[in-house]
């Protein structure tokens, strides 16, 4: 009930503190226990969602990749089936299985993954042009972790274009 999903959300925002110190053991039983208070009921919404990308992230920090892709892809399905695919948020879990696939070696679902986040967020124009950059950097990188360095430069091209353009708008 609400009181499940009021405790979930705490243990979550526990595991983005230990998360964030480094302090990968008492992460994880932070955020298991804020999953075990929403698992029994079909996964949704977006505190789920962010459940499941911090799961996905940790497991991704302790090079446990296998549990990482499947926390990441449930939590596109959520964000897909709760959202819709042209959710601004779809573009975070998508953006983390690209990074997963690349420091996997998986260039080309690395690139598909990030060419979907691209794709979700480029559609609001405007709004969400640092995403962009960002996401361009990524893919960027990973091209460069691939040996695609004409691909590489172009799109860090586009990102430094995308910055420049956020610079002069807001200076400060």
């Amino acid at each position: 009930g609400k009181d499940d999903a009021l405790a979930s959300q705490v243990f979550n925002s526990f595991g983005v503190v230990y998360y964030r110190q480094r302090k990968t053991a008492k992460a994880e039983k932070a955020f298991l226990q804020a999953w075990k208070l929403v698992s029994p009921i079909p996964p949704k919404g977006f505190d789920t969602a962010e459940l499941l990308n911090n799961l996905g992230a940790l497991y991704h920090m302790k090079l446990e990749f296998r549990k990482a892709e499947e926390f990441l892809k449930q939590a596109v399905k959520v964000t897909e089936i709760d959202f819709g695919e042209t959710h601004p948020e779809l573009s975070t879990s998508l953006a983390m299985l690209g990074v997963l696939y690349a420091d996997t070696g998986r260039f080309r679902e690395s690139e598909e993954y990030y060419r979907r986040a691209l794709k979700v967020v480029e559609s609001r124009t405007g709004e969400f042009e640092t995403r962009v950059a960002r996401l361009l950097h990524g893919l960027s990188m990973m091209y460069v972790m691939a040996g695609r360095k004409e691909d590489s430069e172009a799109t860090l091209a586009e990102a430094v274009t995308i910055a420049r353009r956020k610079i002069a708008t807001h200076p400060d």
